[in-house]
């Protein structure tokens, strides 16, 4: 079998109910060891995509709007773009950690990371009670962060990310922060 150029890409995948703080946790392991640690989040990586205004744009907002999952290959290759980016500025990109926030959001968009990058990643699960999620959420004030596109939120991480944890606890590659 051959080996995968990413086969030295480490990964920490961190996951968790919206306001769970994951990108929180993510900027602050980043703050705190910048040579060690880079940052990627699915979420802003599409916002930044949709506010370039390319053709992908339109189709973005609306499945942000409606609370929904982006395609399983918008998603990963924006991702990978962002990775062999910033391993072109490292000098030792196999000493480095990815801290990715928000994904994979599927058993699918797992399947697709693992045959693409490999399995050499772990999983960070934050796990936090829903009535404080939904109060931090409504506090922060982003335009997506209604009632309603919360519940549809929760209603897909229930669906869709809960079977990725589930996968990694089974793996033994998990690690749950309460």
């Amino acid at each position: 079998q051959m080996e995968s150029a990413h086969a030295h890409t480490n990964v920490v995948f961190v996951l968790g109910y919206a306001g769970s703080g994951k990108g929180s946790v993510c900027e602050y392991l980043t703050q705190l060891h910048p040579s060690a640690f880079t940052h990627l989040s699915v979420g802003a990586l599409l916002r930044q995509e949709q506010a370039r205004g390319g053709p992908l744009s339109v189709l973005i907002q609306e499945t942000i709007a409606r609370g929904q999952l982006i395609a399983k290959e918008v998603s990963f290759r924006l991702l990978q773009d962002a990775i062999e980016k910033r391993n072109q500025e490292l000098k030792d990109p196999t000493v480095h950690v990815y801290l990715v926030d928000g994904y994979p959001s599927s058993l699918d968009r797992l399947e697709l990371w693992e045959a693409t990058m490999g399995q050499n990643s772990i999983l960070l699960y934050l796990d936090c009670p829903l009535d404080i999620l939904q109060e931090r959420l409504l506090k922060r004030g982003r335009s997506d962060d209604t009632l309603e596109c919360i519940e549809s939120r929760n209603r897909t991480f229930t669906e869709h990310i809960l079977p990725v944890v589930r996968y990694f606890q089974q793996q033994e590659r998990a690690i749950l922060v309460n």
